[in-house]
């Protein structure tokens, strides 16, 4: 009797030949590079439903086999085949209208297959946990993911329905740059007249959906791949694939294929060294671990590079002409004519990147010595004048600029912030000279509540301890951008009704009682107090 030895054993003789993750990954940057960058392609397979109860494809097809004949034998067939036999024994032994005469008929007998193989999917489910390592993928998502499934985990746990989903046979898509771009190339639970399950389907597949066709091999050969809970084997994804290496000549972007050893026995060792090697001469590269290996190994990895030289002056390389624009008309233009040193017709793209590179150029010495802004360290007044208000102009003016920067884009604008801030009598400074406080709480709005919060006790300092000569810091109440709202009117109104009764705030009394009968003032305040209320000195110098 052959005793079958367990995954684990598998996993110890994988690691023992290629090492753990890490090592597998050790020289080669380029998936790190691309998840750090967000662009790439994910590809996820029935390993991610399957986290969630979903049955796997062995289990789908047998579960069909016993709802239309159980006397079927599937057990020496290829997978595919399976199916197909499946099919076959439906359209001759089942369905109502047989013999197939025609090709309305045999349409309407594959869409009535196709109901049962969703109705078993469902049946078959077994609703599990959420798995942690769910949040940890979010993080990371690209704009482009392509999947083979049929039911919404993607979109309902991943994505939170916040996607642009484009199925198959269904026409052609709008492709969305602010959302996920979900592509189900084997069609939607929603959907059973485009459901790719048999062989004939998967055969079917290129002539039915051109589109689709194309731009699995546009994706393929312009973006690094990443396939997770996939195995890699689809007739319809391998072809696509290798049709885009032979038309470049094998210089297709690199495909990642992640492999969970504990998912094979130990007598499947010299097949899984087979695969490795035939997909290696395609530009495929196998990973032998798990999802939550790999995820945990690239936020490690993906923080470490977002955080190099090398990383910011690669992200400025495509608006680097427009920095080198932006430079040279610092010392020509007014501090508010941002028409004249800003790309008056551009992109969304490129305003995005050109937001960041501002932002980049404040911070980092190499960025600037790029563009010949030789300043050294320092950033003198007139130079962070025109930063500060370019990028105010690009926020206030542009919305889906200040969607589409992330979190560490903020953590940057904050920094920028804070590097140029002095207690000095409450001023901001730029080198020696002052700065309207407004221009700085001009950007807050813009900023997500939690870095909010967090950079609310340094900006605090400002707004307490300001001198009367900078009275100005409260200034021209129309500067505050007027579509905050994130402190209730409820609980505005008492603070303030608090505020206004300490003695500090006396010469700024009559001000303040004037603009509690305005709520968009009210609102326009929230943000201070917001602030305010969070500075240890709060209660000593307010008694609030």
């Amino acid at each position: 009797m052959i005793r079958l030895v367990t995954a684990t054993d598998l996993t110890d003789i994988i690691h023992q030949t290629f090492g753990g993750l890490q090592e597998q990954l050790r020289g080669d940057n380029r998936l790190i590079q691309a998840v750090a960058r967000r662009q790439y392609v994910l590809f996820l397979g029935a390993g991610i439903p399957a986290s969630m109860g979903y049955p796997g494809w062995d289990e789908l097809v047998e579960g069909v086999r016993q709802e239309v004949g159980r006397s079927i034998r599937l057990s020496t067939i290829h997978p595919l085949e399976q199916a197909q036999v499946v099919w076959n024994h439906y359209v001759n032994n089942v369905f109502k209208a047989r013999p197939i005469t025609d090709a309305t008929q045999r349409t309407q007998a594959e869409l009535e297959f196709n109901k049962i193989v969703l109705s078993t999917l469902q049946r078959l489910y077994k609703p599990s946990r959420r798995p942690d390592w769910f949040d940890l993928l979010q993080k990371y998502l690209p704009v482009n993911i392509v999947t083979t499934n049929w039911d919404k985990t993607i979109e309902t746990e991943l994505l939170d329905g916040l996607v642009n989903c484009f199925c198959f046979c269904a026409g052609m898509p709008s492709v969305n740059r602010r959302l996920p771009n979900l592509y189900k190339i084997h069609g939607d639970v929603a959907d059973p007249r485009y459901l790719v399950f048999t062989e004939d389907q998967f055969y079917r597949w290129e002539q039915d959906d051109t589109y689709l066709v194309a731009k699995l091999r546009v994706l393929f050969s312009e973006n690094v791949t990443l396939c997770m809970g996939y195995s890699f084997r689809d007739p319809n994804v391998q072809h696509q694939h290798f049709r885009a290496f032979l038309r470049f000549q094998g210089s297709v972007e690199p495909v990642y294929l992640l492999i969970d050893p504990t998912m094979h026995r130990k007598d499947e060792w010299g097949l899984l060294k087979e695969r490795r090697e035939y997909y290696g001469s395609r530009n495929v590269t196998v990973l032998f671990g798990s999802i939550p290996e790999l995820l945990e190994l690239l936020e490690g990895e993906v923080k470490d590079y977002a955080q190099s030289a090398a990383y910011r002056l690669e992200s400025i390389e495509p608006i680097k002409n427009d920095l080198l624009n932006w430079r040279n008309k610092l010392e020509t233009t007014d501090v508010r004519q941002h028409w004249l040193r800003l790309p008056t017709k551009a992109s969304t793209e490129r305003l995005i990147l050109l937001t960041k590179g501002l932002i980049l150029v404040g911070l980092f010495p190499e960025i600037r010595e790029v563009i010949g802004l030789d300043i050294g360290e320092g950033m003198p007044h007139e130079v962070g004048i025109r930063l500060l208000e370019d990028l105010r102009y690009l926020l206030v003016n542009h919305n889906v600029v200040k969607e589409h920067l992330s979190e560490s884009d903020y953590l940057d604008l904050v920094a920028l912030l804070n590097r140029f801030s002095t207690k000095d009598g409450g001023a901001w400074q730029f080198g020696q000279q002052r700065v309207r406080f407004n221009l700085v709480l001009d950007l807050l709005p813009f900023l997500p509540v939690n870095i909010l919060d967090a950079m609310a006790p340094t900006l605090a300092e400002h707004l307490l301890f300001s001198g009367p000569s900078y009275g100005d810091c409260w200034g021209s109440w129309n500067d505050i951008d007027r579509r905050v709202n994130e402190i209730p009117m409820g609980l505005v109104r008492p603070v303030i009704e608090e505020l206004i009764q300490a003695e500090s705030w006396s010469e700024r009394r009559v001000k303040i009682q004037e603009y509690l009968q305005d709520d968009k003032a009210l609102t326009r305040l929230g943000i201070r107090l917001r602030l305010l209320q969070k500075h240890p000195g709060w209660k000593e110098v307010t008694g609030v």
